[in-house]
């Protein structure tokens, strides 16, 4: 699936779908209820942020990510709660910048829904790349790559990507 995402001033969020090739059971469980959940207004009362309150953040190694060295954190969380996951924060080991978040959610939102990964890639700490996969009990796996912010050169939001 191919598709813009488009965000308001205020912050309100539409898709607007490109292209879609595979099949339709896919693109209405799936990929439509994971669309419309991101469109709806965060719980205040549900708490999924990557902070020490939610996860113990383990050192793991240094490592290079396209050419920086990075310190990468296992993460684990502190309880199995819905909206948490388990996985790796990778840190610009100079300014301490992400530049990748990736994880499995340790509880599936779904009956329908066996295993849900993603993995988020950074570019000068804004989210510049999204990518899920998930293995559902009916039809098997679906993915989902979505470009959020991307950057050129010079700092601005290029149309050419």
């Amino acid at each position: 699936m191919n598709g813009i995402k488009l965000v308001s001033q205020t912050g309100q969020i539409a898709y607007r779908g490109l292209r879609f090739t595979g099949d339709n059971l896919v693109k209405t469980a799936v990929i439509a209820r994971f669309l419309a959940h991101e469109m709806e207004p965060p719980d205040p009362a549900v708490d999924t942020a990557v902070t020490p309150r939610n996860y113990s953040f383990v050192y793991d190694k240094t490592s290079d990510y396209n050419g920086l060295a990075a310190y990468v954190y296992c993460l684990k969380p502190r309880r199995k709660r819905k909206g948490l996951f388990e996985g790796e924060l990778w840190l610009d080991a100079a300014s301490a910048a992400p530049l990748r978040l990736w994880g499995d959610l340790i509880k599936s939102p779904s009956f329908f829904i066996r295993s849900f990964r993603f993995v988020e890639d950074y570019q000068r700490s804004k989210p510049v790349r999204l990518l899920v996969t998930v293995q559902t009990r009916l039809v098997g796996k679906a993915e989902l790559a979505e470009w959020l912010h991307p950057i050129d050169g010079q700092g601005s939001l290029s149309a050419a990507q």
